[in-house]
């Protein structure tokens, strides 16, 4: 029998690696690490405050779990695209094994007082590239949720919240701005797209819209990657996190049997 997957939000790494969670009690499932989790390792402050904190998560992340490393974007083009070029796919495997590979060879050579000098050699050229992209790419969200605020007053969202016709419609626009988001624009409408991999990313996000239009709760760092993360979390899957407000939310979304709770 095949091991139940649990996709990881970055902080489990984090705990993994100093043992807050025993390996023991994850060595019956298949644990599953993102591009989202590695993004946000290497660009952590403890990359140059506690380097050997953030390599010892890097490689309990890349010895014990299997990675996407597709960016959401990325994942999303290929999950409902029929014509992905999976070239792109190879590309960008090789392309953050390197950067992973290049942060752990570093890690031979560190000198405390020459870490900054360091941090700037050849394994990390392309690193400014590929975060200044994904930079652009969070502005790009934050800007469709504030014009999608802007467009819904807290009334009207109150009452819309009020009855299962308003939920309902409420959850199509969102299905139809979740389209929009992740295909950069290229697409509008959900009733042409295969969104049953997208279950969970989509009711959340739906439920945080409609906290965020109610005045209910505020946009906070790092949510742009707390939310994305679970666009890999596909409907036999699980979720393991221990942020009680992502867990929150995604228990009043009516998706808690996605949360893995061992």
């Amino acid at each position: 029998m095949a091991k139940q997957r649990v996709v990881c939000d970055t902080m489990i790494w984090y705990n993994i690696s100093t043992g807050l969670i025993p390996k023991n009690r994850c060595e019956n499932f298949e644990l599953i690490s993102t591009y989202l989790n590695i993004y946000e390792i290497l660009t952590s402050n403890y990359l140059l405050s506690e380097p050997e904190r953030t390599f010892k998560v890097l490689s309990t992340l890349m010895t014990e779990s299997d990675t996407k490393y597709l960016n959401p974007f990325q994942y999303f083009d290929e999950k409902t695209n029929e014509r992905f070029n999976k070239n792109i796919k190879d590309i960008q495997i090789e392309f953050v094994k390197k950067l992973v590979s290049g942060a752990l060879e570093y890690k031979i050579n560190i000198e405390s007082n020459n870490l900054v000098t360091q941090i700037q050699n050849k394994a990390f050229t392309n690193l400014n590239l590929l975060f200044t992209q994904e930079k652009e790419e969070v502005l790009y969200t934050k800007k469709i949720i504030k014009e999608y605020r802007d467009n819904h007053s807290k009334k009207e969202v109150k009452e819309i919240a009020k009855s299962n016709a308003g939920k309902k419609a409420h959850l199509e626009a969102t299905r139809n701005d979740f389209v929009y988001l992740f295909s950069k624009g290229a697409l509008n409408d959900a009733s042409n797209v295969d969104l049953s991999s997208f279950q969970l990313i989509i009711n959340t996000l739906d439920t945080f819209l409609i906290n965020l239009e109610k005045g209910a709760c505020s946009w906070q760092q790092n949510d742009d990657e707390d939310l994305f993360n679970l666009i890999y979390v596909e409907p036999n899957d699980k979720y393991l996190t221990q942020e009680k407000r992502w867990k929150n939310i995604i228990k009043e979304a009516g998706m808690e049997a996605y949360l893995f709770e061992n």
